[in-house]
């Protein structure tokens, strides 16, 4: 049975979470077959398509191996960005 998992990242803008923490979820999806929820969030005013495509570079360089271009865009258009 697949376990939905729920993630809040606050400061999602941020290098932290473009280096470490959505490389990390993306591993997680593509290794246990589960969907993470991810909801970003930060103090830019961006709309969920504006954070995808800033965001989409910087963590496919970071997957180094394991990038797969249609595994990551799947990844990352299930992200819902929200401005705090």
């Amino acid at each position: 049975m697949k376990k939905k998992m729920y993630f809040i990242i606050f400061g999602a803008n941020g290098d932290l979470t473009k280096r470490k923490l959505l490389p990390a979820l993306y591993n997680i999806k593509n290794k246990t077959q589960n969907s993470p929820e991810i909801i970003a969030t930060g103090r830019r005013a961006y709309t969920t398509k504006d954070y995808i495509n800033e965001t989409k570079e910087p963590v496919s360089s970071f997957l180094k191996q394991d990038y797969d271009k249609e595994k990551t865009e799947e990844f990352l258009n299930a992200i819902e960005y929200q401005r705090i």
